[in-house]
């Protein structure tokens, strides 16, 4: 049959892939190379459907004995600050791990400059909330066919924050639309880096701690105030014309710059 359309189309059939559709037309199951096997055997008849047997092909620009041996691989590029910029193909050996392929990446990609240069495959999990990072060493050939796959650039406030875990934390964000259950977007990393805690000296018991907060993501960085006030309020205080001015100290605030 390759050798038939190879001709036909006045292609090299050894560069041909077919592939089986569905009753509903869409592409079902990709053929492998296979010398003993009747095209009778690869339609399989269908009674309920009334459209004549269909089998789809593909041009390649590699053999398919060696394409059968290789793994294609589409990854998503969002760089440093969480954005879908491209997608790069890549066709690579099955027994190749990720590690190869952040390399090949890093041909395709433009890194920040003085940065650290490493590069963080992902997939998202299937909630939508959270990155399922790969460690390098998984092989490519065992990653399922339908997975997408995310790349970016590893800043480095976050390997600064590894280094230093007692202080500083990373916490996994995500975007969702009205509802928490409803995740969208590509997840990312954020860091967290704590300045100083404070305790009131004009409300008692009032305890307001400062966290500075940096998104690695979009180059940002303010202040954070969180503050938990446990005062009694007395008959004087809950009255409007005796209520004293706001002061001035800014316990309860946000300034993002």
């Amino acid at each position: 049959m390759s050798q038939k359309v190879g001709e036909f189309l006045r292609h090299d059939p050894f560069k041909l892939r077919f592939t089986t559709i569905q009753a509903t037309g869409a592409p079902k199951t990709v053929l492998k190379r296979s010398l003993n096997q009747a095209v009778s055997e690869i339609i399989a008849p269908s009674y309920l459907s009334q459209q004549p047997a269909t089998i789809l092909y593909e041009l390649l620009d590699v053999s398919i004995s060696e394409l059968e041996t290789k793994r294609s691989l589409k990854v998503v590029w969002t760089g440093i600050n969480n954005k879908e910029e491209s997608t790069y193909p890549f066709l690579l050996p099955r027994t190749s791990n990720v590690i190869d392929l952040c390399n090949e990446l890093a041909k395709c990609v433009k890194l920040t400059p003085n940065g650290t240069n490493k590069i963080r495959v992902f997939q998202i999990s299937k909630d939508g909330k959270r990155q399922e990072e790969y460690t390098g060493n998984e092989m490519i050939g065992n990653i399922l066919d339908n997975t997408e796959l995310f790349a970016e650039e590893v800043p480095q406030e976050e390997l600064d924050a590894l280094s230093v875990p007692e202080r500083d934390k990373i916490i996994m964000v995500y975007h969702f639309y009205r509802e928490p259950s409803r995740a969208h977007g590509v997840p990312f990393r954020f860091v967290i880096k704590p300045v100083r805690r404070t305790i009131s000296v004009r409300d008692r018991n009032a305890y307001c701690p400062f966290f500075r907060v940096r998104n690695s993501q979009t180059q940002r960085s303010g202040w954070l105030h969180a503050c938990k006030c446990t005062r009694k309020i007395g008959p004087s205080s809950a009255s409007p014309s005796s209520r004293k001015p706001p002061s001035s100290n800014p316990l309860i605030s946000a300034m993002v710059s």
